[in-house]
């Protein structure tokens, strides 16, 4: 049983959603009422759980007769799959990897959620930042930029996102390659005003490093893959996968210099002003 318990805490799932799986592998379907008697939760909080469980894989709904019931499904399987995406996702990580590959992944399966298109990945990302976190570790593709200006860029809503980090007072420890310091300059701003509010440190490495157009955020509990070529987010709450992204970034780090990003946007806010007023006089 021990066993059993571990491999539940090995693919995510917390002690309510463990209590809730392992009620309806003793006894089999139920209907959420008995459910919720049998693993002695509220029915309300029951309900909530088994169509998470539903998501990712783990349990299923079946019809018996005129009703429908709640299924488990076999942890074997689910074990398996989840170290087959776990093992495809650490395959990349490495510093001289080329990005991620997690089209293949069995997203139901492993805590893993897919959202397509511009409006789902907006959404994606607003919810998980206005929820309550510490901090946020970033890592930025040396193509990511191009990409996502291309493709996702939306000024309203990026600032949005910033002012979101920014009134949570998060702290935002960044990875970007060499070549995208650049960026800063080009940002307008009032976009620019926010960074700088934001309680950031930022580190350079070499562009060879990261040679992908992906963005990985490390959150307390996922990681975030925003893939602007494909025009889709991944959110992955596997523990195992979680902590290899976050080793990733460790690495990274060993190999990087602090970037003074602050002292940066200070110049270039102050050199637009001196701009501005220089117009004004003429």
């Amino acid at each position: 049983m021990d066993i059993f318990l571990k491999n539940l805490e090995s693919l995510g799932l917390n002690q309510r959603e463990i209590t809730v799986y392992t009620t309806l592998t003793v006894f089999g379907k139920l209907s959420i009422t008995k459910l919720a008697g049998r693993s002695r939760l509220p029915r309300t909080t029951v309900d909530a759980i088994v169509r998470r469980l539903a998501e990712r894989g783990f349990v299923k709904k079946v019809r018996v007769g005129k009703r429908f019931l709640w299924e488990a499904q076999d942890l074997t399987k689910l074990k398996s799959k989840t170290n087959v995406a776990f093992e495809a996702i650490q395959s990349q990580i490495d510093p001289h990897f080329a990005g991620p590959v997690i089209e293949s992944i069995d997203a139901g399966t492993v805590g893993i959620r897919v959202f397509h298109g511009k409006h789902q990945i907006q959404e994606a990302y607003r919810s998980n930042i206005v929820r309550p976190m510490h901090k946020i570790q970033i890592i930025d593709g040396s193509a990511f930029v191009k990409h996502y200006s291309d493709n996702l860029y939306d000024r309203t809503k990026e600032i949005s996102y910033m002012e979101a980090i920014r009134d949570k007072e998060l702290f935002v420890e960044g990875i970007i390659p060499e070549s995208q310091v650049e960026v800063f300059h080009k940002i307008d701003s009032d976009h620019l005003q926010v960074v700088s509010e934001r309680l950031m440190v930022v580190h350079t490495v070499p562009d060879q490093l990261v040679q992908f157009s992906l963005q990985i955020c490390i959150l307390d509990d996922m990681v975030v893959i925003l893939n602007p070529e494909e025009y889709n987010v991944i959110l992955i709450k596997n523990k195992g996968i979680v902590a290899s992204y976050a080793s990733y970034f460790d690495t990274l780090m060993l190999q990087s210099r602090r970037f003074n990003h602050q002292e940066l946007i200070t110049k270039i806010l102050q050199k637009r002003e001196e701009k501005q007023e220089k117009q004004i006089g003429e």
